[in-house]
């Protein structure tokens, strides 16, 4: 399912039709689902009223237009997390339409502009427009735009364009029609890429003792210096920003591990997510994160690792399985 996940486009904000996907994927397998005033999509299985929460969001990095130029060109900001510098000569859609985004050329650059790094503000959008009249027919400030990166397998790897968000979506699903799971409420929250929002507002509503939050966590690659390493197993955070996980929470996850052989990895995340949301909104909610190593986190394209995200759906499954 996840190649279907990564064809619906859903910057933050704009999730709508990832979410009517999911929500045609749960119908009839669900004993309630329901959107609240956020946004958020939820799902419920079972009978008991505390019902242990399986939490990922739909949304994912984009960019939205904020002007279009009197010869055509359009300036954009990013929405979420994305390096500038990754965004040179990539494909974006917006409203349908495709265009490249880029910069001026590096033999018109001044020495001091190629020492220092690409700035968004240097970067624009070609969609082939020859005035801003002939752009404005397809294309206007505040349309949102995400990034054409097509789904595929390299080697032990997959590519993508939001795998650290998909993964979560699919293992949600899974969740739900594994028989062996009788009691489940599943959160699909939206705008976690601006400050996990969707999740902020949902933590107040849930009526649990405990929640599993599923989200990718930065590999290591060339440059970049991380404890997570793409093909060492699903993570399991101990620590998310200046929050520990619940400890019941990690030791029932390493022993599943271990007893199951899952592959896992245990580490700790500088920065913080959406545990640390429901543990302040929800109250007395036990927390703990699991994840998916992925590598150039802030980047349009990321790769992961077909044996880690096995190793994820193996662990999330036998985390709820014996949560009877």
């Amino acid at each position: 399912m996840i190649k279907e996940l990564e064809e619906i486009y859903s910057p933050s904000g704009m999730e709508q039709e990832l979410k009517g996907y999911l929500q045609n994927k749960l119908n009839g397998i669900c004993d309630r689902v329901w959107c609240d005033r956020m946004g958020n999509l939820h799902a419920e299985k079972g009978k008991n009223s505390l019902k242990p929460v399986f939490a990922c969001h739909m949304d994912e990095p984009g960019i939205i237009v904020t002007k279009i130029t009197d010869d055509g060109y359009i300036k954009f900001e990013t929405v979420g997390r994305v390096k500038p510098e990754f965004l040179v000569s990539k494909r974006v859609k917006i409203n349908g339409c495709v265009g490249i985004i880029s910069l001026k050329a590096v033999h018109l650059t001044t020495k001091e502009e190629r020492k220092t790094p690409v700035k968004l503000s240097q970067l624009f959008i070609d969609i082939g427009a020859d005035s801003a009249e002939q752009a404005e027919k397809a294309v206007m400030p505040g349309d949102y735009g995400t990034f054409c990166t097509d789904y595929s397998e390299i080697g032990n790897c997959v590519k993508g364009r939001a795998l650290a968000g998909r993964i979560g979506c699919d293992a949600a699903v899974r969740l739900i029609k594994n028989p062996k799971i009788k009691n489940i409420h599943v959160l699909f929250a939206v705008q976690r890429e601006i400050g996990c929002r969707g999740t902020a507002v949902a933590a107040y509503g849930l009526k649990t003792d405990y929640a599993v939050v599923c989200d990718g966590i930065e590999a290591e690659s060339p440059g970049v210096k991380s404890a997570a390493v793409c093909g060492g197993g699903a993570v399991i955070l101990t620590r998310t920003g200046d929050m520990n996980a619940d400890a019941e929470l990690i030791k029932d996850a390493a022993h599943i591990a271990d007893k199951d052989g899952i592959t896992i990895q245990m580490h700790s995340a500088p920065a913080s997510g959406q545990a640390n949301i429901i543990a302040k909104n929800g109250g007395s909610i036990r927390c703990m994160t699991v994840g998916l190593p992925v590598k150039y986190f802030e980047a349009p394209i990321q790769m992961a690792s077909k044996a880690d995200i096995d190793a994820l759906y193996k662990l999330t499954e036998r985390l709820f399985e014996q949560g009877e």
